[in-house]
């Protein structure tokens, strides 16, 4: 179980037992009751640290004192520095590609050296809620600072140049949450000048700004987890696990299509005849998630992504996809509820004006909903592979 500790202070390992101890007793379920494939197995925190050196300033004001990023490396970094891909994890994920994409790290690690971060107030390795607070030596809990998808993207390239000392990127690539990061990443680097050159952008499944749809879906999620503690000012995250187990059924209807419910379960019921097998699905699911996340970097990782959008105080949306000419592929899943292929259409759209055959994009056609970014792995290999070879 990771627990996202990042010291070895005596206080963070305390709160680190009891949320172990917490969720040891949870009840599970056999993978007989889950059918439908999973998008994460089992991750952890392992990697390297990369600290940063003082006041990390963050866009919506404050800021956060030596914050850390847990990484992790695949293959070899070459003599000029720069045959790196940076791989950008959604929502829920971690630093260690190869427990949620082996196929990436197997195909591209041979010629490359790949990369990922866990994201700034993420819950596996990197500085977040869970980690302790240098200035008041407790846990940040819910008085963890906003972060925005720019802040995180800031700071990977920070540890891009000053801890792996990375000369320019080959490619970012991420889907969902991780889109957005390498999309912020390609326009801070070519347009602001920030950090090591991005070379090539792989967008998955992702978007220019965080909809009013996709707000909504999130302030529900985080309302279930907040139920109860509205008036509270103490709220712990080790608590109201049964809200986080809501959140996460409902994020699992959204990631996935009414086709791919409708293949799976129909409307049969489960063994026990006393539950639908949809039903049965999404409460194994939820019971899951408890044993890897905790319900305040759910919040805050949430939040993070709602406040993403490229044209925040860069003149407009358009303006900053029409000057960006990073050559790019854009990746969506066609039966994508969440994140649908029209966002991406309109990524294309507004970049081919000046970017012109440097930009593409494809849709893959798939019943997986939204998780097809991580499910159609050998459509998405194949499409990585044949654009990281147009360009140097």
């Amino acid at each position: 179980m990771d627990t996202s500790k990042i010291s070895l202070d005596p206080s963070m390992i305390a709160a680190n037992d009891r949320w172990m101890a917490l969720t040891t007793n949870l009840r599970r379920f056999s993978s007989q009751n889950a059918p439908m494939d999973d998008e994460y197995g089992n991750l952890d925190n392992a990697g390297e640290t990369y600290v940063y050196d003082g006041m990390f300033q963050l866009e919506q004001g404050g800021e956060i004192v030596n914050p850390a990023i847990r990484y992790k490396t695949y293959g070899a970094l070459n003599e000029g520095r720069d045959n790196v891909l940076f791989v950008c994890h959604a929502l829920t994920g971690n630093a260690s590609v190869h427990q949620w994409w082996q196929s990436f790290v197997d195909e591209f690690s041979q010629d490359y050296y790949v990369i990922c971060a866990n994201v700034l107030g993420g819950h596996y390795g990197s500085t977040g809620p869970m980690s302790m607070d240098p200035v008041t030596s407790e846990m940040y809990g819910m008085s963890f600072p906003d972060v925005t998808v720019r802040d995180t993207a800031r700071i990977f390239l920070d540890m891009l140049q000053n801890e792996v000392g990375v000369t320019s990127i080959k490619g970012v690539v991420g889907g969902s949450f991780g889109g957005m990061q390498a999309i912020e990443m390609a326009i801070l680097s070519n347009l602001e000048s920030y950090g090591p050159e991005v070379r090539g952008l792989i967008p998955l499944s992702s978007n220019a700004y965080h909809s009013a749809w996709q707000i909504g879906i999130s302030e529900v999620q985080r309302n279930c987890i907040l139920t109860n503690f509205e008036n509270n000012p103490d709220f712990c995250p080790t608590k109201n696990l049964h809200g986080l187990s809501l959140a996460r059924q409902m994020a699992m209807i959204t990631y996935r299509s009414r086709a791919g419910y409708q293949d799976k379960f129909a409307r049969d019921v489960a063994s026990n005849k006393n539950q639908w097998q949809v039903g049965s699905y999404l409460d194994y699911q939820g019971q899951k998630f408890l044993s890897r996340f905790n319900p305040t970097s759910y919040i805050k990782l949430t939040e993070q992504m709602d406040t993403h959008d490229i044209g925040r105080g860069r003149g407009g949306i358009d303006k900053v996809l029409n000057s960006l000419k990073v050559p790019t592929q854009i990746i969506g899943i066609s039966s994508d509820v969440l994140y649908p292929p029209s966002e991406q259409q309109y990524l294309y759209d507004k970049m081919k004006g000046t970017n012109g055959d440097n930009v593409k994009i494809d849709i893959i056609e798939s019943d997986a909903g939204h998780d097809g970014f991580l499910l159609e792995q050998t459509e998405v290999n194949a499409l990585i592979d044949n654009h990281l070879k147009t360009y140097e």
